[in-house]
């Protein structure tokens, strides 16, 4: 029987898309496969940041835990400013050589025995160091030991940035001026 044939006036076809539907399914599917790639992108930039930020937190923690170990392990701080430490250094204090550690941070350049501390992470800088004396939590009454702290903030070219603030029981090195008490 021929589907195309007219009874009554009514008109019959072989079933099949319109081309005004075949638009309208086209543009859905545009739509939904727009939506998923703008969603994948900003999925990747999202993950990209915060792998940025992660190597750049990663980065000033090895930089703070270095310090820290060094200056805690060290026999003496000789002295302190706001951007700089001296100390000795306790690697060669076993075999009776004590030299001496210097940390300076200047020129926008935090330098160990004035060569640059290097970073791993691609981009980034050390943009502050700063020492203060602890005043308020003194954990110690010896004149030959203070608490310091200290801060490093590493920034890189992606606007991320890291402040890792530490404290530090050292102790001082004795004045040669200073005469020992005797006890009798």
């Amino acid at each position: 029987m021929d589907k195309s044939y007219k009874h009554k006036n009514i008109k019959y076809r072989e079933s099949g898309l319109t081309l005004i539907e075949l638009c309208i399914a086209m543009a859905m599917t545009t739509i939904i496969i727009g939506i998923i790639f703008a969603t994948w992108a900003n999925f990747h930039k999202h993950i990209t940041i915060q792998q940025r930020k992660s190597i750049l937190y990663t980065e000033a923690r090895q930089i703070a835990d270095m310090l820290q170990s060094q200056i805690r392990r060290s026999p003496a701080v000789i002295s302190w400013h706001q951007t700089g430490i001296t100390f000795i250094s306790s690697f060669d204090s076993t075999a009776g050589n004590k030299d001496t550690v210097i940390y300076e941070y200047y020129s926008e350049e935090l330098r160990k025995n004035d060569k640059p501390v290097l970073l791993i992470s691609q981009n980034a800088r050390i943009i502050d160091f700063k020492i203060e004396e602890d005043n308020e939590n003194q954990i110690v009454e010896n004149k030959y030991a203070k608490l310091l702290s200290i801060l490093i903030i590493i920034s890189d070219n992606f606007n991320n940035q890291v402040e890792i603030p530490f404290k530090v029981a050292v102790k001082i090195a004795k004045q040669e001026d200073e005469e020992e008490e005797w006890e009798f």
